[in-house]
């Protein structure tokens, strides 16, 4: 099975932000942490921290979590449901 996860971008000023994406292979019920490697945004006028995600639908399988910690465990963090929002500091999990 596979599944997408779609990313929009909405600009907040005349720069467009470069948004590189790499393919993630989860084995069922198995999880990742999605960092800077597989999903790395940049705006050149926009701190890091001003750089909002809104998660605007479900995965079609598996969960996005939020971790409140890095040494959490990955299937203990808060889903992320349709209209939650987070900036690009904090880390997310998959889990599939």
């Amino acid at each position: 099975m596979k599944n997408k996860l779609l990313i929009y971008l909405q600009l907040a000023n005349d720069e467009e932000p470069e948004l590189i994406t790499t393919q993630l292979f989860l084995p069922e019920g198995e999880g990742v942490v999605v960092s800077n490697v597989s999903l790395f945004v940049s705006d050149l006028d926009t701190p890091d921290e001003d750089l909002i995600f809104t998660i605007t639908q479900y995965p079609s399988f598996g969960n996005l979590r939020r971790r409140d910690h890095l040494e959490s465990v990955m299937h203990t963090g808060r889903i992320l449901r349709p209209q939650d929002q987070f900036t690009y500091e904090v880390r997310f999990c998959l889990n599939i």
